[in-house]
């Protein structure tokens, strides 16, 4: 199969009509859309990116009618959420209708639904005149494209088109909440921040962990092939490796290393948490193409997009 990119919308909706995946922009990282009531289309979304079957999927909506297409219902806090948050990158895990096919969420009773923010995405949705399911357009368990170049690079040959959006905004995945119960719980950190919902709701998030009721939520996910290790003493790792590492700094902790390793790039010398986002998944990629024997970091600040990031780190390196 030939792989275009192009920045059309009619290629994307006539794949999509098909029951062909395609590759989406969101304000968060690049999608891997399918038409959301074909299941023979959604199965293709899993075989592409060779997905487990457990792993439930993200149903993207541009309009509140496609929302009620795909839930069983909606409370007023939930409500709120939408009003204060859509579109953007927070996604809401609801009691699904029984029109969902159970092969996009995992056999699960409930759906996560989010209505993306990147313009291109919601006309393409507002057109297709249906919801999309749209994990991101990568190899299961691998780092997350934040271009279309970063897709076609991964899947190139798997999909007929990649509808290109330019550099995704946040680069991180969109946050995702479990409103299915009371009080409601943060499934993954993401884009929001969770002290932003927090105060929004009033109370404080619990952080479920246990069961997968979300895509992200895997201990090892979002990972190069590249070893990365978290690290107080790079110092170490640097000898070990004779300097055949990438060190992937923040605020300038590490710049004295800088001249004595392989690759070094600062996610933001300001300090700056969405600067260090947007940088993080762009500096994995680029980082593959190195050959290099480790990649070296330490734990941002663990507040606001910190959070976010380091739950990235983490699985990144389990």
């Amino acid at each position: 199969m030939k792989t275009l990119i192009g920045t059309a919308l009619e290629p994307a909706l006539y794949w999509l009509k098909q029951g062909e995946v395609v590759a989406i922009p969101t304000e968060t990282v690049y999608g891997l859309a399918a038409h959301g009531f074909n299941e023979t289309a959604i199965a293709k979304v899993f075989a592409v990116k060779q997905r487990p079957r457990f792993n439930p999927l993200i149903y993207h909506v541009a309009t509140i009618e496609q929302l009620y297409q795909c839930v069983a219902a909606v409370s007023e806090d939930v409500k709120s959420l939408i009003n204060a948050f859509w579109p953007g990158p927070l996604t809401l895990v609801l009691p699904a209708k029984q029109t969902i096919p159970l092969i996009a969420r995992a056999g699960l009773p409930t759906v996560a639904v989010r209505m993306p923010k990147h313009p291109l995405t919601l006309e393409l949705i507002q057109r297709l005149e249906a919801p999309v399911v749209a994990p991101s357009a990568n190899p299961f368990g691998y780092l997350s494209p934040t271009t279309a170049q970063h897709v076609y690079k991964m899947l190139q040959g798997k999909i007929p088109y990649i509808l290109d959006g330019d550099t995704t905004h946040f680069g991180v995945e969109s946050t995702i909440i479990d409103c299915s119960q009371k009080p409601f719980r943060l499934l993954r950190p993401g884009a929001i921040e969770k002290e932003t919902l927090e105060r929004h709701l009033g109370y404080s998030l619990l952080w479920e962990t246990n069961q997968i009721k979300a895509p992200g939520m895997l201990k090892r996910h979002y990972a190069p092939h590249t070893p990365l290790i978290i690290t107080k003493e790079p110092e170490t790792f640097i000898q070990k490796y004779q300097g055949k590492v990438a060190i992937i700094d923040f605020h300038q902790r590490w710049h004295n290393l800088k001249d004595v390793v392989a690759y070094y790039k600062d996610l933001s010398p300001q300090g700056d948490l969405l600067q260090a986002a947007q940088n993080l998944f762009v500096t994995l990629h680029e980082i593959e193409t190195k050959k290099l024997q480790a990649i070296l970091t330490d734990w941002l600040p663990n507040h606001g997009l910190g959070i976010a990031i380091n739950d990235k780190l983490r699985r990144a390196a389990h």
